[in-house]
């Protein structure tokens, strides 16, 4: 369905945001992206649309599914005496612990691509060797790339460094 909107700044009273970093961007990202993607009233297209009576000042423009037949756009207005839902107390956020920010004494940037290379079974890890020799044979990559690539799958797995150091006639500097 192209006019679907999913949105996570739309929710119920009650319901709050936590703290998390992607889900704080994506309040902001999704709205905009829909009204990018669908118009400024994508939020009347019948799929997103609310399912109880609302109000709001929407009139007129791109994809309007209202018929407002009301002569006041504005708010707040003496000449319609609409008021604002009830607002809902927001709980403080409570934190306990300790928070602070360290630097990683050692990172471990490899463990885990070794770790899902050696999961594979071999037709699959030769089929993975095979795709890093043609992209390293291009002629277009130079030595010194070659040779990076070669160190970080190394760092990996040492015999998949090797195997793809051997079928290039490279030395493996780890």
């Amino acid at each position: 369905m192209k006019q679907l909107a999913f949105c996570p700044s739309i929710v119920v009273p009650g319901v709050y945001y936590s703290d998390d970093k992607l889900l704080q961007t994506r309040i902001f990202s999704y709205s905009d992206t829909q009204r990018h993607r669908l118009g400024p009233n994508y939020l009347q297209l019948p799929a997103n649309a609310p399912k109880c009576a609302h109000h709001n000042n929407h009139h007129e423009g791109f994809m309007n599914f209202m018929h407002r037949d009301e002569e006041v756009n504005y708010f707040p207005s003496r000449f319609d005496p609409r008021r604002n839902a009830e607002s809902l107390p927001i709980p403080p956020n409570i934190c306990s612990g300790k928070r602070e920010k360290c630097i990683i004494e050692k990172e471990n940037n490899f463990k885990q691509p070794g770790e899902r290379y050696r999961s594979w079974a071999p037709d699959r890890q030769e089929r993975f060797i095979r795709r890093w020799v043609e992209a390293l044979s291009d002629p277009r990559v130079t030595h010194e790339i070659r040779s990076i690539w070669i160190s970080y799958w190394s760092q990996a797995d040492r015999s998949l460094g090797q195997k793809i150091a051997s079928y290039l006639n490279v030395r493996p500097s780890i």
